[in-house]
Parts: C-alpha cells; structure tokens; sequence
C-alpha cells in the first residue's frame, strides 16, 4: 500500500501558469474526477471519501482529520467503515486485502485473503467479522473483538446475520465425502457458546425481531411436484431447543396457487406478528394447438397488451402470522397493495391497503381505489375512502400515512384540496386543514383545473409522535393538530411565502416520525426568486421567524451529522465550482474537506439569472451559461435548451459528459457556445403557444446584446422538450439550426398509442400535454398540438434522434415527422441507435455528441458538414463508417 500526501493529489487540479485554458474535448468523458461516499465517525472528528477518477479510471479513498491534518489515502478501496467507538476505521481493497487503521496514530493492520467484512456491536462491545478464503479454508468467518483483538473462527460458512446487539446467526454449508452438511448455528458473542438450531436445510432470508431474541428464515428443498420447490418459514426464539417449521405450502392453508416467495420475512415492531410473502405459482401453458388470441374487451380495467406485460412479473402478495397461535392470514388480495405511505418498520396492529385502480383512473370510476385500515388483531377492514383521487398512479402520488403510535391515518384529497385524518378509534373523518387558505400542491397544477394531475409537497414529519404533524405548503411549514383542537400553526411564520424562500427539514440527523416538541430544526431553505440555496434553523416551540444561518449562490447537498457531535459534513457545488465536502457546525462557517476541482483546468463556464418580459407582459427567467473566457466584443453563437421549468439548476454543477439526451451544458459552452435554458410555464390548453412565445421571446431580447450573433441562434431539447422543439419550428423562422430527441410529432396518433401497454391518452389528456379534454371534446386543440400538420412551415434544419425500441415515446413519432419533412424537400437527418430506448448511453452517446457538435458547428459557425449530412451512410455500411470526416467540396447539405 502506498501512501500518498491528499495536498499532491489536490495539486494535479491547480493550474500552474497564465496560460489559456484549453477546451473540454471528449476525451474528459468518465474520467472527470469528483467526490462520492462520505462517512463520518460518530465523535465528529474523522471522515472518509471517494475520489472518482483518481488515478484515472480508478479510485483513491481519503480518511482525515475533521480539525486537524491527519490524513491517509488509500488507492481501490472496495468499502470502509468507522468503529462504534470513533477509534479505528475498517475497510478492504480490491485486492482482498483488509485494513484495521487505527485513527490518528496510523497503525495500520493488515489481513490477507479477505472477501467481506461486517462491523458488529456497539461502543465497549463491538466486533469485527470477517469472511478470509485462503487454500483449505473455503468460507471460514472469523470473529475479532475490536477491544481485546481476540479472535475467534468457524470454517465453511454461507452466510450470517447479526441481531444487532450480541448474536449471530451462521449458516454452515460443509462438503464431506458423501454428503453436505447443512446447519444453523445461533452464536451469542457475550456468551460464546454456540447453538445448532436446524439441521439438514439451507437458510436464508434471515431476520431478525428488534429485541434481537427471534429469528425468521426461509428454506427452499424438492417439492411434491417434479420441478418444483417447496419453501418453508421457519421461526426460533432464544431458549427453545431448536428452530420450528411454521409454514409448509402443502399443510399451511396456503392458496394452492401460491407459493411463499423468497424474500426476507420481517417482525412486527412488538415482535408478536411475522409479516412474510407469497407470489403466484407459474401459470400453466397453452396447449401447442390452442388459438393464440388476445380479446380485448371495454370492460377491461387494464388493457390487454399491460397485462401480458403485467405477466412477466408474477403478483406478491404479504401475509402475517401471529406467533402465538400460529395462525396465518393472506393480507393482500388480487388488485391490492400496501399504501406506499406505510414503511416495513411500521407494520404493528394495523396495515394500509389499497384496493382495485388502474391506469385510466380519471375516466372511468372502476379504475379508482379505494383505502381498507386491515386490524391485525381480528383482521377486520374499515374503509377510509373510495374513489380514490390521485395522478400518475396510486401507489405513489397519494399516499396514506399511518401514525407513528397507530391512532390516525393522514391523506391528502386533491378534490377537496386538504389533509385530512382519519381517527381510528372513532372511525371519523375530519379536514384538519380547512383553516389554512394555502395551496398543498404545486399552484401551476392549480391553474390547470385539474384534481388529477400534481403531486401534495407532502408531511415533513410528526411531532412527539401522535401529537401534531408537520406539513409542506410550496414556501412554509405548517404544525397541525390531527385532532383538530388547536389552531394550525405556520412554524416558519410565514417568512418562506413572504420571501419567496422554500423551506423542507433536512433529511439527515434525526427520525422525522418522532421530532420532539422543543427541536431546534435544521431547515434547507432554496430562493425561488435569486435561486440561492441556504439553511434556516427555527425552534420549534418559539414563535417569530427562522434563524439565517447561510444563504448563498450554492447548492447544498443533504447534510450528514455524527452520530454524537454537533459536527455536520455538507457537500456544496456552484455552477463554476465542483462538488466539494465541508465541515461546520453552525451552518456559518464551513470548513473545506476535500479540494478536488478538475474544471480549474478548463475553460469552464459562468452562469447567470435572465429577466425578461414575455409577450403577455409577464416576465420569465431563464440561465445564461457563458465561456469562462467570455469576450463581450465577440459575437457567440447562441443555442436555447428547454423542458418546464429550470432556473433552479442555476447553482448546480454540471458535469462534461457525452450527452445521452440534454445537451452537456460545460462541454459546449467550453467550445465557443452560449447556452440560454429558459422557464417555460404552462395553462391548459396553450402548451404550443407557451412554448414559441417564451422561447422565441427569449431569443429576440438575448439578440439585442451585441455578443450574440442574431443569425446564428439554435434549439436543442429532448423527450417533452423535443415535442416543443418540433413546435417551435413549425411557428418560426428565427433559429438557423435545432436537434430533436425522441419528442412527440402527432397528438392525435399519440392518443391511440401504447407506452409500456399502456394507452397514451392520459399523458395527453392530463399530463405534460394539458389538453384537459378528450380528442373528440377538443379535436382543435389536438389538431393545434401536432407539429405533424404544420411540417410544410419549417426553414430551419432538423437533426432528430429516435429509436426503435423507445418505451416512453413510440418510435412512430420520430418517423411520422421525418417522413413528412422529406416529403416535403425539408433539410432533417434522423439517427437511430440499435438497442436504445429513450435516450443513448456508452459509446452511442459520443456518437450522438459527436454529430450534434458537427451539426450545429455547420449551421452555427460556418464549419464544412461532415459527409454523413452530405452523402448519407448506406444501410449497407452501418458500422463500418461514421461519415465524420469533414466535406471541403464545397457540397452543402
């Protein structure tokens, strides 16, 4: 191991002279170093990183002092890990080779032969596992006390798992001459003595309860039935003799359809109750001679072509058993599944279900859910609502909480647009926000007049448990009695709306489903109107406004605290500087960690808030990416990338990548490119018109500064942004060059069309295409929504990218467009990458960069047009040339 001084690895990054800075060139691409995978130690004084791409193409971990200089680096470290007790830190390489690094002093252990590792225990009890394979020793698991360096050993082991607190389980898989030999072995690493409590079957799937006394696993052996295999739940608690069988598919009443499936069973947190899960037996195959015919009928919930796909992915369903009485119950039925506002680790006496719904929710009413409160004592259903309001799809956009002591269920009701709770023991339903004239989801899905279409910003957490939540509007925090005896109260005083600041508690440092009442919130907080990034503190038991603690031209990443110090580790990035870790404990002075600043080498780029006025007389924002060596004496060719709204990402850090599908922003911009990303905002009905009106607004006010050549200003979008980039084209003559990837064309023959099985029609209807109403309601509009129709209009050359096997957007889409403009004598290319979908990867994705850049360079910047514009590529050399190379001939394309 060599140890290497982290100040001369920062060195590579610091330019040396005056020079010009050069380009970004491809050559960059997955080879830009940054920093990932921070850990702290729980006393706050040491930390560990990843630097990417150092040495190029691999990684050099950093383990240093937070408040002194003490520091290592470590070259292809796999995984580390901190000891409970803040002294020594654990990790392997590559090479198998594992580390015990004591911290501060830098004495290092080192063990050969080793596989994986685990850090078992806590503080003054606390032990290192670990699995060494050297010749004659295949699996041999090994346990060292940490304290002591006492170690003790077991050969041939599968698999283990830890309670937690002092036990291991141990599965033993031993080849003798004739036989293998299977055992579990319950290890208690206080006691030392050792356990065997099954024989003769494989475990797995081991848990755990959180007392860390039961355990539950699964075993998989031959079936009754040839080819088949029977699983088997098994259970043990410390003190019995030995593990029991509490399911056999054959014995248990399980549906003779079902079989239990192979996933971790998990305890109620009582630990009274076993949650398990059980998925279809494989369907039975037509006869070779049966007709092979789908019937699509109007009654089905879901289409035909969905649910064949459905069919490649066999239905789970969970089920319970009471430990007690062993009784088993299927808790989830065909067509239901548990609220995606229910985490494992709450399941106690009650479970959420939702029953029924489907894709075409917002038309047909048997396509709506409805919410079932499951009792696990008697298994009693209560319905909370039916008719279920939500968008996108149920599971994940309405979501139902329980509450952390199980007195109350929470929802939101877009419909009647607030929270509500429902109380389990009375079984009464109360709007526990009516008193609160705030908007609980994004307020432009307000002006789309639609319920079915926008997501809640969400509960941010509960306060002493059961006793208030805390919920998001757009800006502010709200503390809410789920009762409804006391008044609602603004927490954040109504400082985030009056100051168009966006607060949300930090996700890191505490359990957001038990916050004390006298919390000191740590609170990010995003200026929507400068697009600054910060934090706020506020008490939560004191009235006034948050505390500022740091505003600035940043964006902070999620913000990682030790365990038992009030030290904070933060990464912050900028548009002009790369993600970097820092250390505060005030969220006011921040400590830099890690110095890694690859584009210091390059001619980066400087980004920029742009007002402007609309043509309504509204006003707009947008970016303004500029060369890092920008000369307001030059003239710059301008190109506008677009989707919904992105002026958030003024602070963010993008990274020189080949572009997959947006533009990489550093890359061009590098070579001589200003790049303009505007907000575009939407009402129903007018996403055409919203579109060419911002852009090309954008456009003619960036033309009245003399650096921008007015003549040579292009387009890029893709997906929703290359349906607007089509749009676009057809209503204008303004720009002289744009590329197009897998947007819409058609918005009629969209409507007819499938995407993963499903029918199109709500993302035209109801989502990003905002019509709010069916084609035969408002054909204009759908007429007014396809570009297809205004083909004829366009001047400026097109280069599209679509591929075949694109799930999001058909394929036809790109096809129709490409067609029509060839039809009718129009400049447009269309690439087609084989074995992509909606957006291109790997080398594809430098393909596609490659001939963006040679594009717009000739539209752009006059440069000769490489011969695939020129002469094209014959089918029958795909593959065998690229046509890069340059036409001099004096041939236009």
């Amino acid at each position: 191991m060599k140890f290497i001084a982290f100040s001369l690895l920062a060195s590579i990054y610091v330019i040396t002279t005056f020079a010009q800075k050069p380009i970004i060139g491809s050559s960059v691409f997955n080879k830009w170093p940054s920093v990932d995978h921070i850990k702290v130690s729980n006393d706050g004084h040491y930390m560990t990183y990843l630097v990417n791409n150092v040495p190029e193409g691999g990684y050099t971990t950093v383990v240093k002092g937070i408040y002194d200089v003490w520091e290592r680096t470590f070259e292809n470290v796999v995984e580390s890990d901190f000891t409970d007790d803040s002294k020594k830190i654990v990790f392997r390489e590559e090479n198998n080779i594992l580390h015990i690094l004591s911290l501060g002093t830098g004495e290092d252990l080192q063990i050969d032969h080793i596989s994986s590792y685990r850090i078992l225990g806590k503080g003054e009890v606390e032990w290192l596992a670990y699995q060494a394979n050297p010749a004659n020793q295949e699996g041999k698991l090994v346990i060292r006390n940490l304290h002591t360096s006492k170690e003790e050993s077991i050969l041939s082991v599968r698999d283990y798992w830890f309670n937690g607190i002092d036990v291991l389980a141990i599965q033993i898989d031993r080849n003798n001459e004739n036989t293998q030999e299977k055992a579990l072995y319950w290890w208690n690493l206080t006691t030392g003595t050792k356990k065997t409590i099954l024989m003769g079957w494989r475990a797995e799937s081991c848990s755990f309860d959180k007392a860390g006394q039961q355990i539950a696993f699964i075993t998989v052996g031959p079936g009754q039935v040839k080819r088949m295999v029977e699983r088997m739940l098994w259970y043990y608690k410390d003190g019995m003799k030995e593990a029991e069988s509490r399911t056999k598919e054959r014995e248990s009443g399980i549906d003779t359809n079902l079989m239990i499936y192979n996933s971790q069973p998990f305890f109620s947190k009582d630990g009274n109750r076993l949650f398990f899960k059980l998925v279809e037996k494989p369907l039975p195959k037509a006869p070779t001679e049966a007709v092979k015919v789908d019937v699509w009928s109007y009654r089905d919930i879901r289409l035909q072509d969905e649910q064949i796909r459905n069919l490649m992915f066999p239905k789970v369903f969970l089920a319970t058993m009471d430990i007690g009485s062993g009784s088993i119950v299927r808790l989830q039925q065909d067509s239901e599944q548990i609220s995606a506002g229910m985490d494992e680790q709450d399941y106690n006496n009650y479970l959420l279900v939702g029953k029924g719904g489907g894709p075409e929710f917002w038309w047909q009413e048997t396509a709506r859910p409805s919410m079932w409160l499951v009792s696990m004592k008697d298994m009693n259903r209560k319905l909370i609502k039916e008719r279920i309001a939500y968008a996108y799809d149920w599971d994940m956009s309405l979501e139902f909480y329980l509450s952390p002591k199980e007195q109350f269920v929470i929802y939101y009701d877009p419909f009647e647009k607030g929270y509500f709770c429902y109380e389990i023991k009375s079984g009464l339903t109360k709007n526990i926000t009516s008193d609160i004239s705030v908007s609980w989801r994004n307020e432009n899905d307000e002006k789309w007049a639609s319920p079915w279409f926008g997501f809640p910003f969400g509960i941010a957490g509960w306060v002493d448990e059961d006793q208030a939540l805390l919920i998001y509007d757009k800006y502010d925090i709200w503390k809410v009695d789920p009762r409804g005896i006391h008044k609602p109260i603004n927490i954040t005083n109504g400082y985030g709306r009056t100051n168009h600041i966006r607060f949300r508690l930090t996700g890191r440092g505490g359990d957001l489903r038990k916050i004390s009442p006298h919390s000191r919130l740590l609170l990010t907080a995003f200026d929507t109107a400068s697009k600054y990034n910060g934090f706020y503190y506020k008490k939560l038991d004191r009235g006034g406004d948050p505390e500022l603690l740091t505003m600035g031209p940043y964006i902070f990443r999620d913000p990682i605290k030790a365990k038992d110090a009030d030290t904070w580790i933060v990464m912050r990035e900028s548009a002009k500087e790369s993600p970097n870790y820092y250390a505060t404990s005030n969220f006011k002075k921040f400590l830099p960690m890690s110095s890694v600043e690859p584009e210091k080498k390059y001619n980066w780029l400087t980004s920029e808030l742009v007002n402007w006025e609309l043509p309504d007389g509204s006003t707009s924002q947008g970016i303004l990416y500029k060369p890092e060596d920008f000369d307001p004496a030059r003239k710059y060719p301008l190109l506008l990338h677009y989707y919904e709204e992105r002026t958030q990402d003024l602070c963010r850090y993008w990274e020189p990548e080949a572009t997959r599908d947006d533009i990489n922003i550093p890359y061009f911009v590098s070579r001589g490119y200003l790049i303009f990303v505007p907000d575009i905002h939407f009402r129903t009905g007018d996403v055409g018109p919203s579109t060419v009106n911002t852009i090309v607004s954008a456009a003619r006010y960036l033309s009245r500064h003399l650096w921008v050549d007015s003549s040579r200003i292009g387009l890029q979008g893709h997906s929703f942004g290359g349906s607007e980039t089509m749009r676009i084209i057809t209503s204008t003559r303004l720009f002289a060059a744009a590329v197009e990837g897998a947007g819409g064309s058609d918005a009629i023959s969209s409507y007819g069309q499938l995407s993963l099985g499903e029918s199109r029609q709500f993302g035209t209807e109801m989502g990003q295409g905002r019509i709010r109403a069916s084609l035969w309601e408002r054909p204009d509009l759908y007429v007014s929504h396809s570009s297809i129709f205004d083909a004829d209009k366009v001047v400026t050359p097109l280069l599209m990218m679509h591929n075949k096997k694109d799930q999001a957007v058909p394929w036809a889409q790109g096809v129709e467009f490409f067609t029509a403009l060839r039809r009718l004598g129009k400049r447009v290319w269309m690439l087609q990458y084989d074995d992509r979908e909606h957006f291109v990867d790997g080398k594809d994705a430098l393909d596609y960069t490659i001939r963006m850049e040679q594009f717009f360079d000739h539209y752009l910047k006059g440069m000769p047009p490489p011969k695939w514009m020129t002469d094209g590529i014959p089918a029958t050399r795909k593959g065998l040339e690229t046509g890069y190379d340059l036409d001099k001939s004096g041939k236009m394309p």
